[in-house]
């Protein structure tokens, strides 16, 4: 390959990757409440082996795949990273949130639906919640609202018909635990 040609391919990597954190900046982000916390780095808890990640429009994007948009109000969100050992990788991950959606959050995640949800059926087995946060409400709660699943994974997503919030929550294993 002569010089000219790797210029153009170093050129055409760097156009890529500031194309791709164009793409991803924080311009449509929601904005933080007082109330909430703003800082993306992970959290230390009373578990030495738990990291966690309060803020809550990354949890939104993390759970979601898509910036929250000035609609959509992220009431509670946590992700939970549980490690293999000190400085190890994630052996163990989960998330739970709470949301009120916006239009068109609503129309993609249950119209586009791209998660391919399906309604869970009354025998289907309700997620692990023995350690939840408190914010969350009880399984006996979340019982009487729509409840739908992915299938094959661990995503469960209850609608409350008469607010119209969602409360989700996933987990998983394996990846490494991102550094801010």
């Amino acid at each position: 390959m002569t010089t000219r040609h790797l210029l153009s391919a170093a050129a055409m990597v760097c156009l890529t990757i500031g194309a791709v954190v164009w793409h991803l900046r924080d311009d449509n982000a929601t904005t933080a409440s007082a109330s909430d916390v703003t800082s993306t780095a992970w959290v230390d808890s009373d578990e030495a082996l738990l990291k966690l990640q309060l803020n809550q429009a990354e949890v939104f994007r993390r759970a979601f795949w898509r910036q929250p948009a000035d609609d959509d109000r992220i009431l509670h969100a946590e992700r939970r990273h549980r490690l293999r050992g000190e400085g190890g990788s994630v052996e163990e991950w989960q998330w739970f949130i709470a949301v009120e959606p916006g239009d068109a959050f609503a129309t993609w995640f249950f119209e586009d639906n791209p998660f391919e949800l399906i309604a869970a059926r009354p025998t289907t087995a309700m997620p692990t919640l023995t350690d939840a946060p408190e914010w969350l409400p009880s399984a006996d709660t979340l019982a009487g609202m729509d409840h739908f699943i992915k299938p094959g994974s661990h995503l469960h997503v209850f609608r409350d018909a008469r607010s119209g919030r969602l409360y989700a929550t996933d987990e998983g294993g394996g990846f490494t635990l991102a550094q801010n």
